[in-house]
């Protein structure tokens, strides 16, 4: 019998039991928190990206049905999927097995220079993503709309800084670890910088054409002056830890 590796939901971190709206937004991130279950940033964006393809088919396989569903909402098991649309982007790469890694890493999707490339495997990893179907589009990209303007790019030195920050963390430990007691400061720090410059972010697909876009996930709170509970504001965001204090992503 499978076991449910994960009870984790967002939707649940606030304080007094109340319970976040269900958007695509909090779907987007209880779904990228559990595909990048024990995956770093560091391994993220500056590992072969094959690996990364095997990690996160690794934790797909363990993936709760609860966290199944479509962007939309509807009880769709994308589960199924995404297996498909990550074993496509693998049959591309080496295997991790192979001694001969690819060379490809994510990172490189940030910091590209001029128009992306028209050809080659780094054009059909980023092709079979901008094309999956719509019940994916709470699977985030941020690297493709900027890897896909050829007026922006993210530079190898902030993208060093990004990973000498963030690069021990994972998603799920900015929506569940507070600088409470001081000793994440510049990691709260990074993640405000990093919004900003669109490398920690979410994508959402635009109508008619799908066009990626970058957006940030919002429930209308805000971190109060104290740190300890999130007030009304719209257009922010505010989740607690588990000790009732305001996460690093708030």
């Amino acid at each position: 019998m499978k076991m449910n590796y994960w009870n984790w939901d967002v939707k649940d971190t606030l304080s007094g039991g109340s319970t976040m709206s269900d958007t695509i937004g909090t779907r987007s991130i209880n779904l990228m928190a559990y595909l990048l279950h024990n995956l770093p940033y560091s391994t993220l964006y500056n590992d072969h990206i094959e690996n990364v393809v095997h990690r996160l088919l690794i934790n797909l396989d363990r993936f709760p049905n609860s966290l199944k569903v479509a962007a939309d909402g509807s009880a769709n098991d994308v589960g199924a999927t995404l297996a498909t649309e990550l074993r496509t982007i693998s049959l591309l790469l080496p295997s991790p097995c192979s001694g001969s890694p690819s060379g490809i890493k994510l990172r490189q999707y940030f910091e590209h220079q001029g128009a992306p490339h028209t050809s080659g495997v780094r054009f059909e990893i980023a092709d079979v993503l901008r094309n999956l179907p719509r019940e994916l589009n709470h699977f985030c990209m941020p690297f493709l709309p900027i890897y896909d303007d050829s007026t922006r790019r993210v530079p190898e030195s902030r993208m060093d800084t990004y990973l000498r920050n963030l690069g021990a963390f994972t998603l799920f430990d900015i929506y569940t670890l507070s600088n409470s007691t001081g000793r994440y400061p510049a990691q709260k720090a990074e993640v405000k910088a990093a919004k900003s410059d669109r490398i920690l972010t979410f994508t959402d697909r635009t109508s008619p054409d799908l066009a990626l876009t970058t957006t940030d996930p919002e429930n209308d709170l805000k971190c109060n002056v104290t740190g300890d509970d999130c007030d009304t504001s719209p257009g922010d965001w505010c989740n607690l830890d588990e000790n009732g204090s305001c996460t690093i992503g708030s």
